[in-house]
């Protein structure tokens, strides 16, 4: 099956006082790049009467790799009004994807480092998060789109592995309360799918960029969310929901880790999950 993403142009920041939000970054050529490689399906959406363009679109539309979808626009509106407009909608189309494009596994996906929503559509609570951090590699601007689809189609099974264990390994931990990364089943086959991609990296494009990225459930799934946390704080494993991924002869893949934040999870009962994602260069921001 497809694995495909509902995202947006920019990222967003809840204005303190509660009463909206603020657009912030918006998507980066690097960005894209990890879109473009990891992902099958991609919706960026935009607004009607205020389009926010991202690097290299008419090609990547033209090429078939991203759609861009007209958002409806609820009038009268204001400047100040997009934000919530364009969160208020994300949920709504990703939930029109999963009925209409049944082949494809559709998730919510942000740029940023926390899951925004507005208050209608969402509820704060204090999950667990599993964290990838300096582990995946993402072509720089230097390499051409096709050279990217052209590694992509090759490369369909690795690619594949990863977001099949990903997801597996985070489901088996939060459903099982260990916290012991590395007893999950789903643990040793992640690494291996991380070291793969990395040594095709290395391979060929040797880039400097990697993604950082989160998973964590969508909705508060029967209180599983909850339940693992509950069981995660009295447990206080510090040591064992921190992981450094090592690959061959002991090199560094990365760092995976569970971590409790406070992030608002999505009205409904859905057993999917929702990520997020930061690009970085040698540790820096990018």
């Amino acid at each position: 099956m497809k694995r495909g993403i509902v995202t947006f142009p920019c990222s967003f920041k809840e204005i303190s006082n509660g009463n909206g939000f603020t657009t912030r970054d918006e998507l980066s050529a690097i960005d894209i790049n990890y879109y473009t490689l990891y992902w099958d399906s991609i919706i960026i959406s935009n607004m009607e009467m205020f389009h926010f363009p991202i690097p290299n679109e008419e090609e990547l539309i033209s090429c078939g790799v991203i759609e861009r979808p007209i958002l409806p626009i609820k009038y009268p509106i204001h400047s100040g009004d997009i934000p919530n407009q364009f969160l208020s909608s994300q949920s709504g189309l990703l939930d029109y994807l999963r009925k209409e494009q049944k082949g494809t596994d559709w998730r919510l996906h942000q740029k940023g480092d926390t899951f925004v929503s507005t208050n209608e559509q969402s509820k704060l609570q204090d999950i667990l998060r599993l964290e990838l951090t300096n582990a995946l590699p993402v072509p720089g601007n230097d390499v051409p789109l096709c050279d990217i689809l052209e590694f992509k189609m090759r490369r369909a099974d690795e690619l594949s592995a990863l977001h099949i264990y990903l997801e597996e390994l985070y489901k088996e931990v939060m459903t099982s309360h260990d916290f012991h990364l590395a007893r999950a089943s789903a643990y040793s086959r992640l690494v291996k799918a991380i070291q793969d991609i990395n040594s095709l990296n290395n391979e060929g494009w040797r880039t400097p960029f990697k993604i950082n990225i989160t998973a964590s459930f969508e909705t508060d799934v029967n209180s599983i969310l909850t339940g693992a946390l509950s069981a995660y704080t009295a447990a206080s494993l510090t040591d064992a929901v921190t992981t450094v991924l090592t690959g061959i002869g002991g090199f560094v893949l990365g760092g995976l880790k569970l971590n409790p934040v406070r992030q608002r999870v999505l009205n409904g009962n859905s057993g999917s999950l929702v990520y997020l994602s930061n690009a970085s260069k040698e540790n820096i921001t990018a």
